[in-house]
């Protein structure tokens, strides 16, 4: 179930949970320079071709959670670094 936008600022949500579902690996969080993807089973960064997904548009960041996601879903377990 997705909050509405009313109630995501009444409970202080600045970020979609479209992409933030109870099954994902990868989420993404605001930070001070835009969005950052984490990976939820080491609470580190996402790291892709050795750069850390972090400081990206909203949607460069949803995109690139919900491609990590579908990996996963796929049966790809690997911890990227």
């Amino acid at each position: 179930m997705t909050r509405t936008e009313t109630e995501q600022k009444a409970l202080g949500e600045s970020f979609p949970t479209r992409h933030c579902r109870a099954m994902d690996r990868y989420i993404t969080r605001p930070d001070r320079g835009g969005f950052t993807v984490f990976d939820v089973w080491t609470g580190e960064i996402a790291v892709i071709a050795m750069a850390p997904q972090q400081g990206l548009s909203i949607e460069d960041a949803e995109h690139t959670a919900e491609l990590l996601n579908r990996r996963v879903r796929q049966g790809d377990r690997k911890v990227l670094q």
